[in-house]
């Protein structure tokens, strides 16, 4: 399975990050400090297959020190970087100087991560910087149709969202995050399927 290294010292935006891409079946492993996703790097270049790492950071080893230091202590390491900033037209032509593959605003758009992602792991040019919202999202919208079958078909089964949720071996939070991200109501879902049975919150 693809795993993914998110580093950010806001936990919102982990847990966010985390879940879209939980939901297109990547792992993640996510950090709050630089020091600590750099160890993991060095221990193991090969372990992760991407990077999304935050420009900014309150401790002295921001991004772009960050990433001077694994060109530096790991010449080898040649695995996509993607930056995440709020100041992305500042940002983004110093970071690909240094070796990123791409910049992301914040606040990020779900479509635009997925669509980002994707690209780098099949080593594709990344997206026209001046369109918000890739193109093509047909392999985004199968994933996220297939994301809901699998929440639908978790709520009828279990006849609780709870237990929705640990079928699909998340929290409650995250089910709730998966079902805006799908545009599904789980009261519709309860309504029609009453005659199933009686679906607790």
């Amino acid at each position: 399975m693809t795993e993914i290294l998110v580093i950010d010292d806001d936990t919102n935006v982990l847990d966010a990050t985390k879940d879209a891409l939980n939901a297109f079946g990547y792992e993640v492993h996510t950090s709050t400090s630089p020091d600590e996703a750099f160890q993991l790097l060095h221990q193991n270049p090969n372990r992760f297959d991407l990077i999304l790492l935050d420009w900014q950071f309150p401790c002295a080893v921001h991004g772009d020190m960050f990433l001077k230091l694994i060109n530096h202590c790991i010449p080898d390491f040649k695995k996509p970087i993607i930056f995440i900033t709020g100041h992305t037209s500042f940002i983004s032509k110093h970071a690909i100087r240094l070796g990123a593959y791409d910049t992301l605003a914040k606040p990020i758009i779900a479509d635009v991560l997925i669509d980002a992602v994707e690209r780098a792991l099949q080593k594709r040019p990344p997206e026209n910087p001046h369109q918000k919202v890739p193109a093509d999202m047909s392999w985004q919208k199968q994933k996220k149709l297939e994301l809901a079958m699998r929440i639908t078909d978790a709520i009828i089964s279990t006849n609780s969202l709870s237990d929705a949720a640990q079928k699909l071996e998340c929290s409650r939070m995250t089910l709730n995050r998966w079902l805006r991200f799908t545009g599904l109501n789980s009261f519709v879902i309860i309504k029609e399927h009453q005659s199933k049975g009686k679906i607790t919150q």
